[in-house]
């Protein structure tokens, strides 16, 4: 017997099919995917005040690293995005095309076969830019897999889909005079390529786009139109990846728009990518959706000074901040952390190739806010930071020099000795500064009352030191990088010195720009105050002192400075031993150099041994290279070589050798004046050559070890300054003690 409601309810069940997969249908889906938006152009300014505003309310938000460090190129980004680890790039990157599209007068899965000698796919999406890409990374000695991501999705059995792109017009080139195939820039789908260079399905061509006269370029994406297909390939838990190019077409046209116009047709894209999230994210409740925009805005001068943006949004979440093991900064993601997430997201675990780490969602006291906070700190850095650092070097230059024109025409006026004493004290606040937030100028008006504080304070304890308005900068200094390296602040990360938010070296702990500040404060220190008296400094004090600051240099928790923790064993051991009135031997020296390397070494072991899936930077290394990469460690002598040249080369670099010159020029000018000055007890000598070596090493085992040798150099030749200047107008009454008479 047939039941008369059967016909109805297949009807109904049909009917529902449908709608599910209508425009603006907010459906439920049985089984979901994971949705991947790219949008390049969105900046946090957009998260509190655009049409995605509804969709970010209850998204956990992130500003984005590119890793570059060099010139910005999207390639990149989007080539370490892919891998999961920092890679190279090139514009063909997005040279992505539908196998059937017209290409080279046949079709793309024919020029697809000439280029990669692999068969002619039968359909789904090719790349035609992997040769370049690959060309692009030949000469890094650890060369990242950059279609990894697609690879790992395939190799797991997860399909892959991939629609829309940022083409552009015809019309739009040849007014900008480019080459006709470089209106293809389909970035997004290209995340999702295998090693194949194949995505099975989607639309990325003309299907993907429509006309749009209203519209800067001429070109929207058909959002409506790609809903449909979207909806389909998530219930079929593939990862989708829907790239919204209209952000990008209108900043290609922005140089013929007015800034009312370029204003008004980005809030207009921005309203229509926010209604479409807001419906998918509808439809797809506990469907997994990433939206990211590698690539900012550029400011009015057409520079690149900001960070990409995400949002992720999964299961109902308030808004919060995301955060991953690679940059343990709520707030911030890296790019190599994407591909991680993705594929956690997609159930995959994450191949052992990719360096980064899966982003994690976190509550937060006003995260847009925090956003902003971060976002104003790196283009203050990106504008200011050079500036602040050519002043300070003039001011140290000019003291220096000063000090040393003052030494070699002895015997001084009191008063020209105060003069030239006050700027070398002026000139001991300068690592202080370097540390200061460009968005916290307050600090900055701490200076003038902090110099004169510890003008004032030296008369009451010159009995003990009088170096102290040089200790107690140094040990404000220490103290503000202790609390940094245990969380109390986050000065290290905002530092004008600190280029971690565009490069990814570093996100977290000590870096290797205020490592040389740590070894040479905590070394020079006791030695000044302890080397020139007849009264031994307590060994048990002395030990206790520099074991707190090798953890805090070395321990992956803390300051996680491999580098740092053997040159802060070697320093403070050939200090000490100078200190006991030993003499520093090329012995000594290289058995303190290998104690280093196995004390760091051990930490390293340590935290890769007891920190599970997220070790930091050290304990990472010890893992990649227990797994046998034998490239790993030559890719890492690569990256300091590099690194030193890059820095020695950069305009930062340029003020930091122009200081050095002037001064040792200076010096050259009056070396025999200058080495007849003053002499000082063997004790001291001995120190300051350990302080030497101590550079040397940290040259040596550091990315950026030039920096932190000529940190400790500096230290080193300010205190000496100090003490001659003082010496030779007289000094004050504890200054004599150091000095070493006829006898000595």
């Amino acid at each position: 017997m047939r039941l008369p409601g059967r016909r109805f309810g297949v009807a109904a069940a049909a009917l529902v099919a449908v709608a599910a997969l209508a425009p603006g249908a907010p459906a439920r889906a049985e089984t979901a995917g994971v949705l991947l938006v790219v949008a390049n152009r969105i900046s946090v300014d957009d998260a509190g005040q655009s049409g995605i505003e509804p969709f970010l309310r209850d998204c956990h938000l992130a500003l984005i690293s590119p890793q570059l460090t060099g010139r910005p190129q999207e390639g990149a980004v989007f080539a370490t995005i892919s891998a999961g680890t920092p890679s190279r790039g090139a514009d063909e990157y997005g040279l992505m095309l539908e196998a059937r599209e017209p290409f080279e007068g046949g079709t793309a899965a024919q020029a697809y076969a000439r280029r990669t000698a692999f068969p002619e796919p039968p359909g789904g999406l090719v790349h035609l830019g992997m040769a370049r890409v690959a060309d692009a990374n030949r000469k890094l000695k650890a060369k990242p897999q950059v279609w990894l991501l697609g690879e790992a999705l395939r190799e797991a059995g997860i399909g892959r889909a991939a629609f829309g792109s940022a083409d552009v017009s015809e019309e739009s080139l040849r007014k900008r005079s480019r080459n006709p195939s470089e209106k293809r820039s389909r970035m997004g789908a290209a995340l999702v390529a295998d090693r194949y260079g194949i995505v099975p399905e989607g639309i990325i061509g003309a299907e993907s786009v429509r006309k749009a006269p209203h519209v800067p370029g001429g070109l929207a994406t058909g959002l409506d139109l790609l809903r449909a297909a979207v909806l389909k390939s998530l219930a079929s838990r593939q990862v989708a990846v829907v790239e919204f190019g209209d952000l990008e077409r209108i900043e290609q046209e922005r140089i013929n728009c007015t800034p009312e116009a370029y204003r008004l047709a980005r809030a207009e894209a921005l309203e229509r990518l926010g209604e479409w999230l807001t419906g998918m994210r509808r439809a797809l409740p506990d469907t997994p959706i990433l939206l990211i925009s590698p690539v900012p805005p550029l400011d009015e001068e057409g520079r690149w000074n900001r960070l990409g943006f995400a949002a992720m949004a999964a299961g109902g979440q308030s808004q919060g901040l995301l955060t991953s093991n690679s940059t343990r900064t709520p707030g911030i993601i890296a790019a190599s952390d994407i591909a991680p997430t993705l594929v956690h997201a997609a159930g995959v675990a994450a191949p052992g190739q990719m360096g980064g780490y899966r982003a994690e969602g976190g509550e937060a006291r006003s995260p847009v806010e925090t956003l902003r906070r971060w976002d104003l700190t790196v283009r203050l850095k990106k504008d200011l930071a050079l500036p602040v650092i050519l002043g300070l070097g003039i001011l140290a230059a000019l003291s220096g020099t000063l000090a040393i024109w003052t030494i070699a025409h002895r015997p001084c006026s009191r008063t020209r000795a105060v003069f030239v004493l006050f700027a070398l004290g002026l000139t001991a606040w300068i690592p202080l500064l370097l540390l200061f937030p460009l968005d916290r100028p307050s600090l900055y008006f701490a200076l003038a009352p902090g110099v004169i504080a510890a003008f004032a304070l030296a008369r009451r304890v010159k009995g003990e030191s009088p170096f102290f308005p040089l200790e107690a900068p140094a040990l404000l200094l220490l103290g503000s990088l202790a609390l940094s390296a245990f969380g109390g602040l986050d000065w290290t990360k905002r530092s004008p010195l600190c280029g971690w938010q565009f490069s990814g070296l570093r996100y977290y702990g000590i870096g290797n720009e205020f490592m040389g500040c740590i070894i040479a404060g905590a070394a020079i220190i006791p030695l000044w105050r302890f080397g020139g008296r007849h009264s031994r400094i307590d060994t048990g004090v002395l030990a206790a002192w520099f074991a707190f600051w090798v953890l805090v240099l070395g321990m992956p928790m803390l300051g996680a400075n491999f580098g740092g923790a053997v040159a802060a064993t070697v320093t403070f051991g050939l200090v000490a031993r100078a200190l006991a009135g030993r003499q520093t031997r090329v012995r000594d020296a290289a058995l303190l150099t290998l104690a280093g390397i196995l004390v760091a070494f051990a930490l390293a072991v340590l935290d890769a041994a007891v920190s599970g899936w997220s070790p930091s930077h050290l304990g990472h290394a010890v893992r990649v290279i227990q797994s046998g990469d034998s490239n790993y460690l030559l890719a890492m002598l690569q990256r300091k070589i590099s690194m030193n040249l890059d820095l020695g080369t950069s305009a930062v670099g340029g003020v930091t050798f122009g200081v050095f010159a002037i001064v040792s020029a200076a010096w050259a000018l009056y070396r025999k004046q200058m080495l007849e000055s003053v002499r000082l007890v063997s004790r001291i000598v001995q120190g300051m050559i350990g302080m030497g070596y101590g550079a040397l090493v940290a040259l040596i085992f550091n990315d950026s070890g030039i920096v932190s040798a000529a940190f400790m150099f500096a230290f080193a030749l300010l205190w000496w300054l100090w003490f001659a200047v003082a010496k030779s107008a007289g000094g004050l009454p504890s200054l004599r003690n150091p000095v070493a008479n006829s006898r000595n």
